[in-house]
């Protein structure tokens, strides 16, 4: 019996307790937190608003140069050094170089005895043409003693002084003194001929000897040297390229039906991947350090190959940081419109729509609820969503926790930001597909 007892006491006690938590439950405790609040899921939040942002088209391509120069010599011959020290190789990739410095010279012997026969012909061209002035003088002294005989011969003649074999005579030796002027001086004119020829061939003896010093033509950087010591070069061989980055020009593709976006003289903003800033912040250029950029060149027509325009757009680089072969990104603004912006982080895709979750007061609860948003967004990048309309003006976005939420579930906000001011001037790439209602 008292085992009896003792059961219908425990059976009893836990049917009470089972009761008391029903009271509890039903609203009839003491409890100043509403249930609802306790069973809340806890979530964070950030408020947007209707901002202006700034869409932009991104165009892709390699840094290159300003200007590149393939250095070679005009002559052929035998490296004798690669900088300025004979016999030496003192030149590597990346040295900087400055206009007028040498970069090789080739073994000089052979041209320097060029020039000295070269040299040497002028001078005999020289003797032999004084030698000629003085064979002219003496056959033109000649010649005018031939023609006062002649002269003197004739009047005999008429007075019958002198006969005609004595007449005929001096006219001879008059026309053989003509004979000898001319003569002296068609030798003239050889020696005049042999001395110009032996100018040019000094002066070419002279620019022969002056390339075989390679000097630099423009203040650069050395990209490549492929030729080494005790090679045999010609004119067509490569001995140094240099490049000049002091200004680099990024060369991008672009399609022809979008070409009008580009204009000569536009500014445009320039992203290279190599160089980030050390504090990164959400938005289009993910940490990516910004450049002005001006378009310089827009061609007349299309690569044949490839069958987009090759636009250059000059950028400053006289922090020397930018590198030929870097990939840049050059970003043209296009219009600027008004939406809101969503975190890409803090919403749910489903196949070309997101779903997104916004806080709304219940008012008779005293609680907020999460409200299920299924929208269809306008513009699309990489870190944000952006929504022209949604059906309320003040949003307050739920960003973390929101993963486990259900329409009309009741959240407990722990922490509320607000939408980062800079943020506005984050340049958004526009998507290929852009909604029909966009401004």
């Amino acid at each position: 019996m008292k085992a009896r007892l003792l059961i219908f006491s425990v059976f009893g006690a836990f049917i009470a307790i089972i009761v008391l938590i029903g009271y509890l439950r039903s609203g009839n405790s003491y409890d100043l937190q509403p249930p609802q609040i306790k069973n809340a899921v806890p979530v964070k939040s950030l408020q947007i608003k209707k901002s202006p942002y700034v869409m932009t088209e991104s165009f892709f391509g390699l840094i290159e140069p300003d200007s590149q120069v393939e250095m070679g010599f005009q002559i052929s011959g035998r490296i004798a050094q690669i900088g300025d020290q004979f016999q030496q190789n003192l030149l590597s990739r990346g040295d900087t170089i400055s206009k007028g410095e040498t970069l090789a010279k080739l073994e000089q012997d052979r041209y320097i005895a060029q020039l000295a026969a070269a040299k040497a012909s002028i001078e005999q061209s020289k003797a032999a043409l004084s030698a000629c002035d003085a064979a002219i003088a003496d056959a033109e002294a000649r010649l005018a003693d031939a023609i006062i005989e002649s002269k003197r011969v004739v009047k005999l003649k008429k007075s019958n002084a002198a006969t005609q074999r004595e007449m005929e005579r001096s006219q001879l030796a008059e026309t053989l003194a003509q004979v000898a002027v001319e003569n002296a001086k068609a030798k003239k004119l050889e020696a005049v001929a042999m001395k110009e020829s032996a100018t040019a061939a000094y002066e070419v003896a002279k620019v022969n000897l002056q390339d075989t010093t390679l000097l630099a033509p423009i203040d650069g950087t050395i990209a490549t040297i492929p030729a080494e010591l005790g090679q045999m070069v010609s004119p067509q061989d490569n001995i140094v390229t240099l490049v000049d980055i002091s200004k680099v020009k990024l060369d991008i593709g672009v399609v022809e039906r979008k070409l009008g976006l580009l204009k000569l003289g536009q500014e445009v903003d320039v992203y290279i991947e190599a160089l980030r800033s050390d504090t990164r912040r959400k938005g289009n250029d993910d940490g990516l350090i910004k450049r002005k950029g001006v378009v310089a060149t827009i061609p007349p027509m299309a690569n044949n190959i490839s069958g987009l325009f090759n636009i250059d757009v000059d950028i400053d680089n006289s922090d020397g940081l930018l590198r030929p072969g870097m990939i840049g990104r050059a970003d043209v603004k296009i219009r600027t419109v008004k939406a809101y912006a969503i975190p890409a982080d803090a919403v749910r895709k489903k196949g070309s729509r997101i779903i997104a979750f916004v806080a709304e007061a219940d008012t008779g609860a005293g609680t907020v609820r999460a409200k299920r948003l299924e929208i269809e967004p306008d513009y699309i990048d990489n870190a944000n969503y952006l929504i022209i309309d949604l059906p309320m003006d003040n949003v307050t976005l739920l960003t973390e926790g929101n993963s486990v939420l259900i329409d009309g579930e009741v959240v407990r906000i722990s922490d509320t930001q607000s939408e980062d001011p800079s943020m506005n001037e984050v340049t958004i790439t526009a998507n290929e597909r852009e909604a029909s209602n966009t401004p």
